[in-house]
């Protein structure tokens, strides 16, 4: 474990948030679509469960700008016909376009801050038996508060309540 703590605490923390954040807009894109047509024809929209990347030709006239609209059948977001849960991929002469279901994000930035998560306990759990957090060298027989040996961190001060345990 050689990850630095910053990087532990910014995985798991704004992971989480990510994690919450996508989750939401995937169930909400059951009720609203939401998209943003940039002026040079990219674009990337939120809708019946899935994530779209793609372009279309700014000659085609359609608007460009953040567009926000309602669904017209008002089902739950488990009804089959609301959310699409498959890859696609289209290539025509005016748009191209990558289709991700609304899932696969959240899988993928659940599991960073899963990791960050683990490896932040496994850290302290390393302190608690007198390990080294970084690298889980033994720091038996050292000084309290010297370095460690193998990587040179110096482990943080212990409180007076830890001291009492």
């Amino acid at each position: 474990m050689h990850s630095r703590p910053i990087i532990r605490k910014t995985s798991k923390w704004g992971g989480t948030f990510a994690a919450i954040l996508i989750l939401a807009a995937w169930i909400g894109s059951a009720w609203r679509h939401v998209d943003y047509i940039a002026p040079t024809g990219h674009y990337v929209a939120v809708g019946m469960g899935r994530i779209a990347f793609g372009w279309i030709d700014p000659m085609t006239g359609i608007r460009r700008g953040f567009r926000v609209f309602e669904w017209r059948n008002k089902q739950p977001f488990f009804a089959s016909r609301t959310f699409d849960w498959s890859f696609d991929q289209w290539s025509l002469p005016m748009e191209w376009g990558v289709q991700v279901p609304g899932w696969v994000p959240v899988l993928i930035v659940t599991c960073i801050a899963g990791s960050g998560w683990y490896y932040a306990a496994a850290a302290r759990r390393r302190a608690g038996v007198g390990l080294c957090a970084k690298c889980g060298y033994s720091l038996a027989g050292l000084p309290p508060g010297g370095p460690c040996p193998e990587c040179g961190v110096t482990p943080p001060p212990r409180t007076i309540l830890e001291k009492v345990k």
